[in-house]
């Protein structure tokens, strides 16, 4: 009858490296299928089932490492899940921070965008007040400067039957009126004593100026006499006036203007050399400038009107 080796189930009839149970149950095994330490003492080889006591100890030890490895799984699981909770709470208070913060950020940007809603209505009605403002300032700016030469033209006219006659050298105890009658003499023109309502000196602004001499005429006639006879004979030193003199200071006779004009008239003529304009007089009281011979006149009213030149 064959016999089955007792580990690898397989036949070992007619092998000669078998190895028999000591326990003489009758069992073989082949030398191969036996530990390496019972193959060098063949006689202490004992199978399986002659080992009840090793095979339940073995059995326990297999059970026991199975249990301590179900064990140490669920305390592993136990404590990845605590692990898990612990995270998933920090993560929650992390969230629950996040929430406050985005919910603060957003209070913050809706009062910011209420505040900048309210800053581009009151900037809006700034300029909107700014624009009114301006157009009021230059209104008053207008009418004030429409004032300053209605003031400046009854200034002006105040003084259209007047004439000044500047470079005339002052003395002591001199008569203005001897002086108007040389005055007159030098320039062809007879003075009627009549027709002069006043004549007088009038201090200047510059001390170093001798101070012009004023006539004021019966009329407005009479002062175009004068400074069209002056025109003709110009220029006029003091010493064709009165031998006296005996100086060669130029004297000039023009219209009375009033302070403003005169300012106006001496700016006036600076922006006219400036500017290429080769002449530059009055009449009544008005001032006018001309590029060239042939040329139009302008006329200039204000500070402003030099700008236009």
């Amino acid at each position: 009858m064959p016999v089955n080796c007792s580990v690898c189930n397989s036949a070992c009839d007619g092998e000669p490296n078998l190895v028999r149970c000591a326990e003489n149950c009758g069992a073989v095994c082949h030398l191969n299928c036996v530990p390496q330490k019972t193959r060098s003492s063949k006689k202490d080889w004992i199978c399986n089932s002659c080992k009840p006591e090793s095979s339940s100890v073995a059995s326990s030890k297999s059970a026991g490492t199975t249990t301590i490895s179900k064990e140490f799984l669920f305390n592993t699981i136990e404590a990845f899940k605590k692990e898990m909770l612990k995270e998933l709470k920090k993560i929650a208070t992390e969230n629950v921070s996040l929430s406050t913060s985005l919910s603060f950020l957003n209070t913050t940007v809706e009062e910011s965008n209420k505040l900048m809603e309210n800053v581009r209505k009151e900037l809006k009605k700034t300029q909107e007040d700014n624009l009114k403002l301006q157009k009021e300032n230059l209104e008053l700016r207008n009418n004030v400067s429409n004032l300053e030469v209605r003031v400046r033209n009854l200034e002006q006219y105040s003084r259209k039957q007047n004439i000044e006659i500047d470079g005339v050298p002052e003395s002591n105890n001199e008569d203005v009126y001897a002086i108007i009658h040389d005055v007159g003499r030098a320039i062809g023109v007879e003075l009627k004593r009549e027709r002069v309502v006043a004549a007088h000196r009038i201090p200047s602004f510059n001390k170093k100026r001798t101070p012009p001499i004023i006539v004021r005429f019966s009329t407005f006639e009479e002062k175009d006499v004068w400074i069209s006879s002056f025109r003709n004979v110009r220029p006029l030193t003091a010493n064709k006036i009165n031998p006296r003199f005996n100086l060669q200071n130029k004297v000039f006779i023009n219209e009375h203007l009033s302070p403003e004009n005169k300012q106006l008239l001496s700016r006036t003529k600076e922006a006219a050399k400036t500017k290429g304009y080769k002449y530059v007089w009055t009449r009544d009281g008005k001032i006018f400038v001309r590029r060239s011979e042939g040329e139009k006149c302008k006329k200039v009213d204000t500070f402003a009107d030099l700008d236009k030149l």
